[in-house]
């Protein structure tokens, strides 16, 4: 699959530090992953990603300090998102967290309970939701 994110996706204030906010990124969907790290990338954020949560608790321990965020889908095979968040907060309690999920209707109509304050990423979302959800959560 090929996505080709716009020129206006790049982020100068992101290209410019020494340092890019890291991005670990949880989805089952191999088309999931790619579009998002793709965008991400373009935008200038250092990506990582996993297809499950196991995988991405192994990614993760490696150098936990690095992540700025967290973006893991709710609803996977094995252990939920919600399972994830838990175990990396007990890790690092401070790495912000946001859930993508395909079923719509807010934090009231998921499939299991969030945690309170949870910000849910509704699929199918925008290249421009994607940004601002991500920037709004590493502020």
């Amino acid at each position: 699959m090929a996505v080709c994110a716009p020129r206006w996706v790049m982020s100068s204030d992101l290209t410019n530090q020494p340092k890019p906010p890291t991005v670990l990124i949880v989805d089952d969907e191999a088309a999931v992953r790619d579009f998002v790290r793709i965008v991400l990338t373009h935008a200038g954020y250092s990506v990582h990603s996993a297809a499950d949560a196991k995988q991405a608790l192994e990614v993760f321990q490696a150098d936990p300090e690095r992540f700025s965020l967290v973006l893991s889908d709710i609803r996977m095979p094995g252990r939920t998102g919600v399972e994830l968040a838990a175990d990396l907060h007990a890790r690092t309690p401070n790495v912000p967290i946001v859930f993508m999920s395909g079923f719509v209707g807010g934090t009231a109509h998921q499939p299991v309970a969030l945690p309170a304050g949870a910000v849910v990423l509704e699929k199918p979302f925008t290249l421009d939701t994607l940004l601002h959800v991500v920037k709004q959560a590493i502020k």
